[in-house]
């Protein structure tokens, strides 16, 4: 059975040394900790997003699909042709309709976008057409309250509407254009985000 171009950079990865971006801090997510602990929380290359506590110990870790190639894997993996990404590792804040609900965490690779929980559980993921070339931009641009997501690849921008519930939460493609026309909407939505959420990198 044939393997695509992300089966094979995966597979190839795995036995590879991985990378990691740089790290992030977040309040404490676990039960019965003391008020202003923080964690940090770490991506590597292989997709595998790691929290780690104060005293170094491990709280958990997940494996996603936030991987990417690293070094010169970038260029070749195992015949298969792999896009240089900008992976990363962000909070996304509720917004001001929520402004209770705990922060989220955004990890990105090469091909997807992943959302999970201060506590690890997966709670959306997006596939991405092509490797992004920043980090996601968090905006309100549809005027809930809540921050969304804009995140711009290779060949396309994304706007991903943030639509949280009760216990969970879902990614919505609202609008995908190539990059050719990326300036001319960059113009407009700039021009039509005033409001207490705005628009502010991660």
């Amino acid at each position: 059975r044939g393997r695509s171009s992300g089966d094979v950079a995966s597979r190839a990865m795995s036995s590879a040394a991985a990378a990691v971006v740089a790290p992030l801090t977040m309040p404490r997510a676990l039960a019965g900790e003391q008020s202003g602990a923080r964690d940090t929380l770490f991506l590597a290359s292989t997709g595998r997003v790691s929290s780690v506590g104060p005293t170094g110990a491990l709280n958990w870790f997940r494996h996603t699909g936030a991987w990417w190639a690293a070094g010169a894997l970038a260029e070749h993996v195992g015949g298969a042709d792999v896009e240089a990404a900008f992976p990363s590792l962000e909070r996304l804040p509720a917004g001001p309709a929520e402004p209770s609900a705990p922060e989220l965490i955004v990890a990105t690779g090469a091909r997807a976008l992943i959302v999970l929980s201060p506590s690890g559980e997966p709670f959306a993921s997006l596939e991405l057409p092509s490797a992004p070339v920043g980090a996601p931009i968090a905006a309100d641009f549809d005027g809930d309250g809540v921050l969304d997501l804009v995140v711009q690849t290779r060949t396309a921008l994304l706007g991903v509407r943030v639509v949280r519930r009760a216990g969970s939460l879902a990614l919505k493609l609202v609008f995908g254009t190539l990059v050719a026309a990326v300036a001319v909407l960059a113009a407009r939505f700039h021009a039509g985000a005033a409001g207490p959420a705005g628009v502010r990198a991660l």
